[in-house]
């Protein structure tokens, strides 16, 4: 069986910036290609399929690699830079990581040999393939998309039904918000995450910068977002993304 691959956009060292696991040390793995249209996509480079991958861990120059790269070539990597850098885990980000379930699951079971493990990050509307790689991933943060920050908006059923799938896991749900959300979006979100059991463990996210969806809310918006959700569920929690603070990749 010929080894699984996926077209990689940059591999790299950093500290996780976004969530409940913020400021842990992660080696990331960012694939190409997305099937969604953030309009605060601070990773656009990523989406085309097309060009190298790059990898660069810290303190060493940079090389890059053709794509599709095979999963043997990246766990080389892995497999070398990994006693430079105590790891929590391996983020796989993107991009889209579940348009590539194959490469996922046989990514997570080759961490699960190294002891490594795997922490997901998606947009979470690709419910169908979150159930195949549930057994390989050990931390997912899910995006819970407002229908006002995506140019071609999906239906947010999507965004709660993974909720559902990783409910009582190590799990958390964030959703981007903007001087520009509408609260009626916010509380829909809220309702639909509530009728999961356990509700997932929510964080508001301001956008960085201004964007096409929108700028960073005032603290007095953020403080009202974060009543209106607590109003349905246990646990919602405001944190920007702290890597971009940090200057960090």
């Amino acid at each position: 069986m010929p080894d699984p691959a996926a077209p990689l956009a940059e591999v790299f060292l950093s500290l996780q910036g976004e969530g409940p696991w913020v400021g842990v040390p992660q080696l990331f793995v960012r694939v190409r290609g997305c099937d969604l249209t953030c309009r605060y996509c601070d990773s656009a480079a990523a989406r085309a399929l097309t060009g190298a991958a790059s990898f660069c861990p810290a303190g060493c120059v940079p090389f890059t690699t053709p794509n599709p790269v095979p999963l043997g070539d990246l766990l080389t990597v892995l497999d070398a830079w990994r006693p430079t850098q105590p790891l929590h885990s391996l983020a796989l980000t993107g991009g889209e990581p579940l348009l590539y379930p194959e490469f996922v699951l046989a990514l997570g079971a080759a961490l699960r040999e190294r002891g490594l493990p795997l922490y997901l990050e998606t947009a979470g509307h690709l419910s169908a393939a979150l159930a195949q790689v549930l057994p390989v991933v050990d931390y997912f943060a899910l995006d819970f998309k407002l229908p006002h920050t995506l140019a071609e908006p999906v239906p947010v059923e999507l965004f709660a039904e993974s909720a559902r799938l990783t409910a009582g896991r190590e799990a958390f749900v964030k959703i981007v918000v903007t001087d520009q959300t509408p609260e009626a979006e916010l509380a829909q979100a809220a309702r639909l995450l509530a009728e999961i059991s356990p509700p997932p463990l929510v964080i508001l996210q301001p956008v960085t910068g201004r964007s096409a969806a929108g700028g960073p809310p005032e603290p007095g918006q953020l403080l009202a977002w974060q009543r209106l959700a607590s109003e349905r569920l246990p646990d919602v929690r405001v944190i920007p993304q702290c890597h971009k603070l940090l200057g960090l990749r």
